[in-house]
């Protein structure tokens, strides 16, 4: 499968100090809407990335999603193809278009990959970091000052 990408910020070396001096919890408050809005455009973008060649991919459509989540202490996010959500077809049928996508995505041995959340990543990045460390910059100021007061 392919790897994950990873976006780092960097500058800001007062508010990163500042940054480090907060609780873990506060931490985490500062950096969980952000980054679900950093998300957003990436996600739009790789539901228009999608090869709409069939009406099952048209369909794919729907399970793309983002998802922003507290594991072990830290905050994550990520944008893909959410699992278990289905759809029925004109003639009743149910499917789960989940293998259908990373099927899209990666290939297999009898077809070529259609990448769609690669370049939708690729494409949508530096406007991704753009919302968050802006978001993040916002937040961080707003619980300095909540803290000195």
């Amino acid at each position: 499968m392919g790897d994950n990408a990873t976006m780092v910020l960097k500058g800001h070396k007062k508010l990163q100090r500042e940054f480090r001096k907060l609780s873990g919890a506060t931490q985490r408050r500062i950096v969980r809407r952000p980054l679900s809005a950093a998300l957003t455009p990436i996600s739009k973008a790789a539901k228009r990335e999608i090869p709409k060649t069939s009406e099952s991919l048209k369909q794919l459509s729907k399970a793309i999603g983002k998802v922003v989540r507290m594991y072990k202490g830290a905050v994550w996010g990520a944008v893909g193809i959410i699992t278990g959500r289905m759809y029925v077809d004109d003639r009743g049928r149910r499917h789960i278009p989940t293998t259908l996508g990373i099927h899209r995505e990666f290939g297999t041995e009898n077809t070529a990959a259609e990448p769609f959340l690669r370049p939708a990543y690729d494409k949508t990045r530096a406007i991704a970091l753009k919302i968050l460390a802006s978001g993040i910059t916002s937040n961080l100021r707003k619980e300095i000052a909540k803290a000195k007061k």
